[in-house]
């Protein structure tokens, strides 16, 4: 990957956690919207995805594969 796609990539993640926060901060104002949490959740998604094309090692590991890559079998921190 060259280096003016590495820094479209990083700015469009920025501009993803940008949004993570913001929705994150209106499922506070409103916690029992089951829809905001699921819209949360596409955007976690999205957010790996981007992580993953600009090859972050385990971006898109779920817990459990998470938890060998790091050495803890029990998912524990």
């Amino acid at each position: 990957m060259d280096a003016s796609e590495r820094a479209w990539l990083l700015m469009h993640l920025h501009d993803q956690a940008a949004t993570l926060l913001k929705m994150a901060d209106e499922a506070k104002r409103d916690v029992a919207s089951e829809e905001r949490l699921i819209a949360i959740r596409d955007q976690v998604f999205v957010i790996k995805e981007t992580l993953g094309t600009l090859e972050v090692p385990h971006a898109l590991a779920s817990r459990d594969e998470w938890s060998r890559a790091i050495g803890s079998d029990d998912g524990s921190s």
